[in-house]
């Protein structure tokens, strides 16, 4: 009786993720593994950066973004959602850059509906809402090491607040839409990010794991600082399979 308690719970367990699992679509992703700013996802409706500026830096296998605000990515998105995941990973080598340094935006202009921001502010990223008079602290940046930030818009009008696969916190506000985003530069198109962001995500809804996308890392490119969170999970199970080896020899 209790075998066929389990096997049933576990078939709705099965099942429960997976109904879950197929409602979220990945509509838009950029590794710029391939110098390319093409959208990689393979969702129906495909979102393409465009540069504006000067040709971008992708020779690192990410999007280097030079601080200068003439240059950044943009692209139209697909509008208004009341549930999405906003993913992307940033490596600095400049903590304190001063203010409002975007890495993501969305719309022009900090009073346009639905405008949005994660910015590098004072030395620490933060998310900057038309729908709120106080931002929203995400993390402190360290040097030289990829960092992942994840912005969770659900409800319509709420959005959970990620760094490194931790939650930070909820804002309490509409974070904005995904009318037209952009990187590399604030709403207000004058000021502009110093470094590399790379592997950004955006699911069409909000019941993506923070922590396995973190533990998933940044992806391929041409350097890393350090080790990425998969790649030290791979090392540990090594040393315990070649210490389990050592046991058994003695």
């Amino acid at each position: 009786m209790k075998n066929t308690f389990a096997a049933g719970l576990g078939l709705i367990l099965f099942l429960t993720c997976f109904i879950t699992s197929a409602h979220a679509t990945l509509i838009a992703q950029y590794t710029f593994d391939h110098g390319t700013l093409a959208d990689s996802s393979a969702s129906a409706v495909t979102y393409n950066l465009s540069a504006v500026g000067s040709t971008p830096d992708l020779s690192s296998g990410a999007y280097f973004s030079d601080g200068l605000a003439v240059n950044y990515l943009q692209t139209n998105g697909p509008g208004g959602m009341a549930d999405w995941t906003l993913s992307l990973w940033v490596n600095t080598s400049v903590a304190n850059q001063g203010q409002f340094k975007g890495l993501f935006s969305n719309n022009t202009g900090a009073t346009t509906a639905n405008s949005f921001q994660i910015d590098s502010y004072d030395g620490s990223y933060r998310l900057v809402s038309v729908n709120s008079t106080t931002a929203k602290i995400i993390g402190a940046p360290t040097l030289d090491l990829w960092e992942n930030i994840i912005v969770q818009k659900f409800a319509g009008n709420n959005a959970r607040l990620y760094f490194n696969g931790d939650l930070i916190g909820i804002t309490g506000f509409n974070p904005g839409g995904l009318q037209m985003f952009r990187l590399g530069t604030n709403r207000n198109s004058n000021n502009s990010f110093l470094g590399y962001l790379d592997n950004i995500q955006i699911w069409d809804d909000s019941s993506q794991d923070a922590a396995a996308i973190f533990a998933a890392g940044v992806g391929n490119n041409a350097f890393t600082a350090v080790p990425e969170p998969s790649t030290w999970i791979l090392l540990g199970g090594g040393l315990i399979g070649l210490a389990a080896v050592r046991r058994r020899k003695r």
